[in-house]
């Protein structure tokens, strides 16, 4: 089991919400005291990630948008 406490209702609240939303390799590393593991479980590790982080690791420039992107348009009905 595990628990905080808190002064205001308001920030037990918040708190709940945010630990609601994190995978279950965060919450058993918040539960067995384990603090660094919460940062290292938090990391992206998708294939677009990875790759960027790698370009960057190398000192490759990147560029997240496209630069030939139009605005979209909207038609009036």
């Amino acid at each position: 089991m595990y628990f905080e406490e808190f002064d205001r209702i308001d920030e037990a609240y918040y708190r709940e919400r945010q630990i609601h939303g994190w995978s279950k390799k965060k919450k058993e590393a918040l539960i067995n005291d384990m603090p660094e593991k919460i940062h290292e479980y938090a990391r992206c590790i998708n294939d677009t990630y990875y790759k960027i982080s790698m370009e960057k690791k190398n000192g490759d420039n990147v560029t997240l948008a496209s630069t030939d992107a139009q605005p979209a348009e909207f038609s009036k009905s």
